[in-house]
């Protein structure tokens, strides 16, 4: 993957000045010219991973076109993120339950103390 990188500045709606970056990123043997705003190093890093997963597609099926190839990849990439959100939703449940019985409690406590 290339870090080739061209600065263009566009104006925002509150007329502030904006950086974003081209830069030059190869996938799956193609190259793409990707404009951002964010870090280059996290393009690039978007970038590898893409090409990671349809590269692991493609070593797992017969599917020879790029474009199914990236469809695959990009369900690939979806049902992960499904999973994160899931997992991530799971995890904060208990904790809120937890923080709203202790707000409970202190809200017990400080009723009792006011009496």
């Amino acid at each position: 993957m290339s870090g080739k990188t061209t600065q263009h500045s566009a104006d925002s709606s509150d007329d502030a000045v904006k950086t974003s970056t081209t830069l030059q990123v190869e996938i799956f043997g193609s190259a793409y010219g990707v404009r951002s705003d964010r870090d280059p190093e996290h393009l690039l890093g978007l970038a590898a991973f893409v090409d990671e997963k349809m590269r692991e597609i493609a070593g797992k099926t017969v599917a020879v076109e790029t474009s199914r190839i990236a469809i695959l990849a990009a369900l690939n990439i979806a049902d992960e993120l499904a999973r994160e959100r899931e997992q991530k939703a799971a995890s904060v449940e208990p904790v809120a339950k937890k923080a709203n019985t202790l707000l409970d409690q202190l809200e017990d406590v400080l009723t009792d103390s006011g009496e």
